[in-house]
């Protein structure tokens, strides 16, 4: 009960044919025809009183010796007197009242007692003088043995509740299916599939059970990591479109504007700490256009046009911005710009050029007349540029795995070994001191942290 209070408090309006849970101090604001209080048992509820072991009853009562004081005691009663109110109230509303408890521990294997307070409300709420503080009266206590049906089925109730299904007579909500559902119900873009190869645990969390990360911001960050990609992307799409004829200060000007219009979205910052930080960013952006000349003479045939796009052998569907598709003496390049430091490419490892790999299928596709010769990755921090033959046979065989890993329901930890006679997706690491998992936000439930 605990826990379905936790889950689902405050969270549903009300709707015929459910069950509303809630906590006996919340439930005067939502009573129902129906009233179940459950949990009475003797030690359950209203519990036994426990000190603060920091703010003792002592030290509390040398502020104030009131019955609103919160010493264990006075807590004690507090809660008495919330379920004395509820019951009271429900009563005058015309509310039919059921109180339970469990006679029965399985964990102690013994019988446990009912609550004080039963007996308190059902006194308080008989007329008849000689019934009240007569056990023998309270003839509407209805016990139930261990495996009866009424007792077994409480489990039931609970799951049914989290689940989300109504009571019979009702519409049943929609269950999520299987996680090969997927695959016929969304698209996927090439950092998605990254994210799959780099740890499926993680993509799991992220995109077929829909756990969003929590989001990180650094109030005192001039600009964050995705921000200063975005700046740097936005200027060099601007510079292609304007086939290339930019000149360096105009181009520095136009990232200085741009980045502006980032920083009055935040909230004020020092002018030197600004200054500080676009004069890091327009270095890391104006090496990039130095980068991009020594290409030239070029022609841009897509600059971060959007692209939907079903692989034909998998019939996994593929949606992206590539960066820029460019021609170059005849042949077709796809660039993609990294603004990073660290780089992730290695010759040997096709999933590691996934990206490009899924850009240049997707180009191909869009324009029939296109043949990729060439994927690359630029970092202008880092002044290289990472250039590989593009191999059409190489992401359909990416793909296939990733297929039939969601189908199969196969989401490894990324630092796991294979299981059944099957080898784990991911990606070997970079070098041996990487670890992917130090900054994951999904570290508390994928079963790596105890």
């Amino acid at each position: 009960i605990p826990k379905l209070i936790c889950k689902s408090v405050g969270r549903t309006s009300r709707k015929e044919g459910t069950l509303h849970i809630t906590a006996i101090k919340d439930a005067a604001f939502s009573l129902r025809d129906k009233l179940f209080i459950c949990g009475l048992s003797a030690d359950n509820y209203p519990g036994s009183p426990k000190e603060d072991p920091i703010v003792l009853d002592c030290d509390i009562e040398l502020f104030d010796t009131s019955d609103s004081a919160p010493t264990s005691d006075n807590v004690i009663l507090g809660r008495k007197e919330q379920i004395k109110a509820l019951v009271q109230l429900a009563s005058a509303l015309g509310s039919e009242i059921t109180l339970s408890y469990s006679n029965y521990r399985a964990a102690d294997l013994k019988k446990v007692n009912m609550s004080s307070v039963v007996s308190v409300l059902y006194n308080s709420l008989v007329a008849d003088e000689s019934e009240k503080s007569d056990y023998a009266a309270l003839s509407s206590i209805k016990p139930v043995s261990y495996f009866d049906d009424p007792l077994t089925a409480d489990s039931g109730i609970g799951k049914s509740y989290c689940a989300g299904e109504l009571i019979d007579g009702q519409e049943i909500a929609d269950v999520p299916g299987t996680a090969g559902d997927c695959l016929d119900k969304r698209e996927y873009s090439p950092s998605e599939l990254v994210m799959f190869f780099e740890c499926p645990r993680k993509f799991y969390f992220r995109y077929v059970l829909g756990i969003k990360p929590p989001e990180q911001l650094y109030d005192f960050n001039v600009f964050e990591a995705n921000e200063k990609g975005t700046i740097i992307h936005e200027a060099m799409e601007e510079f292609a479109n304007g086939g290339f004829k930019m000149d360096r200060s105009s181009f520095a000007k136009l990232c200085s504007e741009i980045a502006d219009r980032f920083v009055r979205m935040k909230a004020p910052i020092s002018e030197s700490i600004v200054e500080n930080e676009k004069e890091k960013l327009l270095k890391t952006a104006l090496r990039l256009y130095d980068m991009d000349l020594q290409t030239c003479p070029k022609q841009a045939k897509l600059v971060e046009k959007d692209l939907h796009i079903v692989h034909d052998k998998t019939g996994v569907a593929l949606f992206g911005k590539p960066d820029r598709l460019e021609e170059r003496g005849g042949k077709y390049y796809i660039a993609d710009f990294k603004t990073g430091r660290h780089i992730k490419q290695k010759d040997d490892q096709p999933k590691t050029w996934l990206q490009t790999l899924c850009y240049a299928y997707m180009s191909e596709c869009n324009d029939s007349s296109v043949a990729i010769e060439e994927c690359e990755y630029i970092y202008p921090q880092m002044g290289r540029r990472e250039k590989r033959k593009y191999d059409r046979a190489e992401l359909d065989g990416i793909l296939q795995e990733f297929a039939q890993c969601v189908r199969d329901g196969y989401f490894p930890r990324c630092d796991e070994q294979g299981s059944d006679g099957r080898e784990n997706p991911a990606m070997p690491k970079n070098n041996k001191d990487e670890d992917r998992c130090a900054y994951c936000a999904y570290g508390g439930i994928c079963g790596r942290e105890e």
